[in-house]
C-alpha cells in the first residue's frame, strides 16, 4: 500500500456516516451481503466466508494489505506491540511496521515450524495488543493453546493463513478461530488469482472492526463517497 494512502487513514480524513442517527460507538450486527457490499462483486468474499466457516470476508489486494487491513481496523499503532513468530514471510513483519507499531519475535517450535507458544509468555508486556498467528506451509499452529494464552492476557489473536486454505483444526478451518484471519491469493498459493488476498472474521457486532475495514477498501479501490446498506464513505 503506498505510504500516503496510510498517511491518508492515520489522519482520519474519511468520514463514515452509519445509518441514520446511530452513533459512532454504538455495537450494530451486519449480515455478509451488507458490510462488504462496497466490493464491485461481493458474491467471491460471501462463498469464501462461508467456505472458512466466518461470518464476513472481504476481498483485497494481497495477503500483505489484508493483514495490514485487520491491524488498522483493530486500531493497533505506534505505542502498542504485536507478537510475531520469527520464523515467516517478511510480509507479516511490513504489515505491522506499517501502523507504527513494535514488533516482538518469538521462536518456532521444531515440527511445523509454525511459533512455539511456550515461549510467547517472556515476549507478553502491558503494551501487547495482539498475535499474528502464521499456519506455516499449511500446517496448522496450535490454536486453541493460542487463544487461551491471548485470553489470560488480553490480546487478540489474527490468523495468518495466507498458505493454509482449507487446513482444519477439530474439524474446523483455520481463519475462523481468531479475531480475524488473513489470506493471500498469490501465484505460489493453494489458490491463485496471480494476485489478491482476503479478510475473514466472525464478528458480528463489532463496529470498530466493521468501520476500520470499510475504510480501508474504500481507500484500496476507490470508492469513497459510494453508499450501501446505510453506510456511506466520504
Amino acid at each position: 500500500m503506498p505510504l500516503g494512502d496510510v498517511d491518508r487513514l492515520t489522519k482520519r480524513n474519511l468520514r463514515i456516516r452509519v445509518g441514520s442517527g446511530i452513533k459512532r460507538d454504538q455495537q450494530l450486527a451486519f449480515e455478509p451481503e451488507q458490510l462488504w457490499s462496497i466490493s464491485r462483486d461481493p458474491l467471491p468474499a460471501v462463498n469464501f466466508a462461508h467456505e472458512v466457516g466466518c461470518y464476513h470476508a472481504a476481498a483485497c489486494a494481497n495477503g500483505t494489505v489484508a493483514l495490514h487491513l485487520v491491524l488498522t481496523a483493530l486500531g493497533i499503532g505506534p505505542g502498542d506491540e504485536v507478537i510475531l513468530p520469527a520464523f515467516t514471510m517478511i510480509a507479516t513483519a511490513n504489515a505491522v511496521k506499517y501502523t507504527g507499531a513494535t514488533i516482538r519475535l518469538v521462536d518456532s517450535e521444531p515440527i511445523h515450524s509454525n511459533v512455539d507458544p511456550a515461549l510467547i509468555e517472556r515476549s507478553v508486556t502491558k503494551n501487547t495488543k495482539a498475535i499474528i498467528v502464521v499456519h506455516t506451509y499449511g500446517h496448522p499452529a496450535e490454536i486453541h493453546r493460542l487463544l487461551e494464552m491471548a485470553k489470560a492476557h488480553g490480546f487478540v489473536v489474527i490468523e495468518d493463513a495466507a498458505e493454509a486454505h482449507g487446513a482444519e483444526v477439530s474439524g474446523k478451518r483455520v481463519g475462523g478461530f481468531g479475531i480475524a484471519g488473513t489470506f493471500s491469493f498469490y501465484a505460489n498459493k493453494i489458490i491463485t488469482t496471480g494476485e489478491g488476498g482476503m479478510v475473514t472474521t466472525m464478528i458480528l457486532s463489532s463496529i470498530e472492526l466493521c468501520e476500520g475495514c470499510v475504510i480501508m477498501l474504500s481507500i484500496l479501490s476507490g470508492t469513497s463517497g459510494m453508499s450501501t446498506s446505510g453506510l456511506t464513505i466520504e
